[in-house]
């Protein structure tokens, strides 16, 4: 079973400069996906294991190599997408 990470996990599980703002974009963006759960009129966000690999994996592009958030995001899918590969 996956964990569920609640937007501050994610921030500080990923540091790397990441903060609520930068998040917000990613979502806006569609660079992720997070899923939401609606309690009442409040709407809450979720992360799971493979976004937070993701964030962290693509904002160490985007600080240590002044990579694009687009490019640092699919560089970062495609070495979690090969790893998966290599552990079947």
């Amino acid at each position: 079973m996956s964990s569920r990470y609640t937007p501050g996990e994610v921030i500080a599980r990923v540091g790397k400069g990441l903060n609520r703002d930068k998040l917000a974009y990613f979502i806006r963006e569609g660079y992720i996906q997070p899923q939401t759960e609606q309690r009442g009129k409040q709407v809450y966000k979720f992360y799971a294991d493979a976004d937070v690999l993701i964030l962290a994996r693509a904002m160490t592009y985007m600080e240590e190599y002044q990579t694009r958030p687009r490019a640092a995001f699919e560089k970062a899918r495609q070495e979690i997408k090969q790893a998966e590969l290599n552990l079947k």
